[in-house]
């Protein structure tokens, strides 16, 4: 039997209980029935074996404020409009609510959020790229790799522009160059590792800061700087160790050798320009069958060795040269450093003398080594990472030094 709602709605209200049941009921056919519930809810209720296929509204859907209901049942789901927030909240297969403002889309484990302030959150699956495809012909698109990696691409026939605040760009044309525009009166910045940087001036100045004991190359020429002081040098000079004011080479050989084996002898000296060196040549005058002498520069603080010929053979006389990879040396103050691991070996050296009679001493009169002996020691004729301590040698052995060049 079928009975229309409406007429039996004052009876209904009348019937009304505190529990949650059925009122009234319209059938059909064989498809359902739809319940008006006695707290003010209806149902549409398929019968056995049958489906509800959709609902259809003629007009609009109104919901009116309210508290939280309980969760939806598993299988199912809640929508209300919550009093508090004034937003539309969801319960989803038995969860808690949450607001159906917030905004996402799932698939394969990759999400896009749109919060309820507008914005947007793109999260890829794990190990998943995201890409964000321009319009046009061609490729256009931001490329997210998922190991971090950012790709802008632009298709082949157009140009890239990232555009920043106050006319700022960066400009990459069809054919590779690159521009880079900054606002007026404003500075354009390269940095790069421990300070280092290229800067460009509102003005048109151009600035290039290496990092300390750093150097700017540029075809033919190097630009180096020591203590926060740039000096003009060559890539293809050399210079002769230990140089410096005073030094005088002596028509025979001196004896240019250690006091004991695997002694590192040092001298403070300082080097004009910036040198790119790839060859260090001695002469050994004495020889001695399986010993080894070396070269080295060490920082003034002795704790970067700055450039190394590594163990070269006293076993016969004559010019030895070592040959290393190219290394920038860049002008300043060093401790030039020799060693042996044998006291026979004698090399064609140069002595330092302020002036015929004055004591040797009086180089090291100021408080600080410039000429002696370090703590730390060779092996096999290989200088060390650092020179340790270092003491003060005021004889007259002290200030015979190898002649060396390095080119």
């Amino acid at each position: 039997m079928q009975h229309h709602p409406c007429h039996l709605w004052p009876v209904l209200v009348q019937a009304k209980t505190a529990m949650a049941n059925v009122l009234n009921t319209a059938s059909y056919g064989n498809s359902g029935q739809l319940q008006f519930m006695d707290d003010g809810s209806f149902i549409f209720r398929p019968k056995q074996g049958a489906s509800i296929t959709g609902v259809e509204v003629a007009g609009f859907l109104q919901l009116d404020q309210q508290s939280a209901p309980s969760v939806s049942p598993s299988g199912t789901t809640r929508l209300y409009f919550d009093t508090s927030q004034q937003q539309i909240l969801q319960s989803i297969g038995g969860g808690s609510y949450t607001t159906l403002a917030t905004t996402q889309l799932s698939n394969g484990g990759g999400t896009i959020t749109i919060s309820a302030a507008g914005a947007i959150t793109e999260t890829p699956a794990t190990g998943q790229a995201t890409t964000i495809n321009g319009g046009g012909a061609g490729t256009n698109q931001l490329l997210i790799a998922g190991d971090g990696t950012v790709t802008l691409q632009s298709s082949a026939s157009k140009s890239l522009t990232l555009n920043g605040p106050s006319s700022s760009s960066i400009a990459i044309s069809t054919t590779g160059a690159i521009t880079l525009t900054v606002a007026a009166a404003t500075s354009f910045t390269i940095a790069g590792a421990s300070s280092s940087q290229i800067q460009i001036g509102g003005a048109g100045n151009i600035s290039l800061t290496p990092t300390a004991n750093g150097i700017i190359t540029t075809t033919g020429l190097v630009i180096g700087a020591n203590n926060g002081a740039a000096v003009l040098g060559s890539k293809d000079g050399y210079w002769i160790l230990p140089g410096g004011p005073g030094t005088s080479v002596v028509a025979a050989p001196v004896s240019a050798s250690v006091a004991a084996n695997n002694d590192v002898r040092v001298l403070k000296i300082f080097i004009p320009t910036t040198l790119s060196i790839t060859k260090i040549s001695l002469e050994v005058t004495t020889l001695s069958g399986g010993t080894h002498v070396a070269i080295g520069l060490y920082t003034t603080d002795g704790n970067t060795k700055v450039l190394d010929s590594g163990a070269m053979s006293s076993a016969a006389t004559g010019i030895v040269t070592s040959t290393i990879s190219a290394t920038q040396v860049p002008a300043g103050f060093y401790y030039f450093a020799f060693t042996s691991d044998s006291t026979v070996p004698i090399l064609e050296g140069v002595t330092v003398e302020p002036t015929t009679g004055v004591t040797i001493g009086i180089i090291n009169n100021g408080g600080v080594v410039q000429m002696g002996k370090a703590t730390n020691v060779s092996a096999a004729g290989v200088l060390p990472a650092t020179l340790g301590a270092l003491s003060a040698v005021n004889t007259s052995n002290g200030a015979q030094w190898p002649f060396v060049v390095i080119n």
